[in-house]
């Protein structure tokens, strides 16, 4: 028997940072030196050589950034 997650429990979908790179169209050096700034989103370790981001957190960090031009 299976026991079922919790309402405290949300299935998290990690980014590897090449994905993050990608996604907001910067460099994996550009990443690395926003991955160190206290209001980017923290990286999750997934085994002893690989991180991830979580994709909702990178989200909500890109929403709220201010448009170009404002």
């Amino acid at each position: 028997m299976h026991a079922s997650p919790s309402d405290n429990t949300r299935l998290i979908s990690l980014l590897r940072p090449s994905e993050v790179a990608t996604r907001l169209g910067i460099s994996s050096t550009t990443l690395w030196r926003l991955s160190h700034a206290p209001t980017f989103p923290d990286k999750y370790r997934i085994s002893a050589n690989a991180v991830g981001y979580d994709e909702s957190e990178i989200a909500t960090w890109l929403a709220q950034r201010r448009p170009v031009g404002e």
